[in-house]
């Protein structure tokens, strides 16, 4: 018996359960592939993988503004993508499984931007034409991606393209609840928020918008922070020096000491160490050069000096030739997957908070504990960022049961 498949199933595998079996049969493999890079694009646009649910007004008025900005697509490949997913909806339609057919496929009337009021303009326009050129130009890449989220989720709770105008108070706020509805933490939340603000912001200095903001953020509960211990940290070696298989033509063993022993004498954050270059490391002097373009806020290199193993570690992986020192040919968030096998064979913790940050407050903490300065290390800007960073087991700050006695206890030079 056929299981049924709800409204929640994945579009990608309602096609290939459904669509392609009872209608592309006879199909060649070329048209097939057509329909799988239209769900890609439908993918690219939500930003998750699309659901047979999102065949709806709202989101596919968005897939079509969205399809209209990409400058890399062509009329034509825009026009058979529509006729894909629209197929596809249809096909889903005749089966129930979504609430109403899909619309013609009219022209979209867009907005004369040269006369247009700031009631008229989509945020996506202001975010494109004005905010990103102007304020992230020089931004890290990773860092636009997050303001373009930021637009796109504004977007995903408002159920339809956001304009220039749903920048008020009571969206913003109301968008932060739907967050934490949702199981996203308070930090998750106000990033969101400062994103938003700051483009309002921007908005209303240009003369787009009259109110300014005025969203408070949501509490943080400070975390105390967690690194690893001595005996945590041999554990990982021993993980890393038996891991299986190769990566870009290096064994996998070697590949991963190399990194975390990079990663531990330079406390420096994965981005910037994944993109470490053979021309940045000195073998003769020992010396590594973060270069400031990778680093986060791009303003100053930070040299530091390797011992001998991390030197041999390093030397080990040079062959095959490749400007990157750790070459990574898979996608972006495998890496994390791999990790995760490195975490679980050494018995240690595989949450968010257990990932490659943390041995950087790893090597913060045990720094700080050996009488170095972790703000500098670490290049804060304050003692307080780094505060957020240094475990109390490996520091060991005074605490009162080393200082207080107990009292009732028999203690010399008891109460008189």
């Amino acid at each position: 018996m056929r299981k049924e498949l709800s409204p929640h199933q994945a579009l990608r595998d309602y096609y290939r359960r459904r669509f392609k079996l009872l209608k592309l049969s006879g199909n060649k493999e070329k048209s097939k592939k057509c329909y799988l890079t239209a769900i890609n694009r439908f993918r690219s646009c939500l930003g998750r993988e699309p659901l047979i649910s999102d065949f709806e007004a709202a989101t596919w008025t968005r897939f079509r503004l969205w399809l209209e900005d990409q400058p890399s697509y062509t009329p034509l490949s825009r026009a058979d993508t529509r006729c894909r997913l629209r197929s596809l909806w249809r096909f889903a339609w005749s089966e129930r499984r979504t609430t109403g057919p899909p619309p013609k496929d009219r022209a979209l009337r867009r907005p004369n931007w040269e006369t247009a009021t700031p009631s008229d303009q989509s945020l996506r326009w202001f975010f494109n034409s004005y905010y990103l050129p102007l304020k992230l130009r020089t931004r890290a890449k990773n860092t636009r991606r997050l303001y373009e989220f930021s637009v796109r989720n504004l977007g995903n709770f408002l159920g339809r393209e956001p304009m220039l105008d749903d920048l008020s108070d009571d969206a913003t706020s109301r968008l932060m609840s739907w967050m934490i509805e949702r199981g996203l933490s308070p930090y998750t939340a106000n990033k969101e928020r400062s994103q938003l603000l700051a483009i309002w912001r921007f908005a209303c200095r240009k003369g787009f918008l009259k109110e300014w903001p005025d969203v408070e953020p949501e509490i943080e509960p400070e975390r105390t922070p967690r690194a690893w211990t001595v005996d945590d940290l041999g554990h990982l070696w021993a993980a890393c020096d038996v891991a299986p298989g190769t990566i870009g033509g290096v064994r996998a063993c070697d590949w991963w000491r190399a990194l975390h022993l990079v990663l531990w004498f330079t406390a420096e954050r994965i981005g910037a160490v994944m993109q470490l270059r053979w021309t940045d490391f000195d073998a003769q002097s020992g010396w590594l050069i973060v270069r400031a373009e990778s680093r986060k806020g791009g303003r100053a290199d930070k040299p530091a000096r390797l011992p001998a193993e991390a030197v041999e570690a390093l030397e080990r992986i040079r062959q095959p030739e490749r400007e990157l020192i750790f070459q990574w040919d898979l996608s972006d968030g495998y890496i994390y997957r791999r990790y995760n096998r490195i975490l679980k064979s050494a018995g240690l913790a595989t949450d968010a908070k257990s990932k490659f940050h943390r041995m950087r407050k790893s090597a913060a903490s045990h720094f700080e504990a050996g009488n170095g300065n972790a703000t500098a290390l670490l290049g804060h800007s304050s003692r307080a960022v780094t505060l957020s960073y240094l475990d109390p087991r490996i520091c060991k700050p005074p605490q009162a049961a080393d200082v207080l006695f107990t009292p009732g206890a028999d203690t010399k030079g008891g109460a008189a």
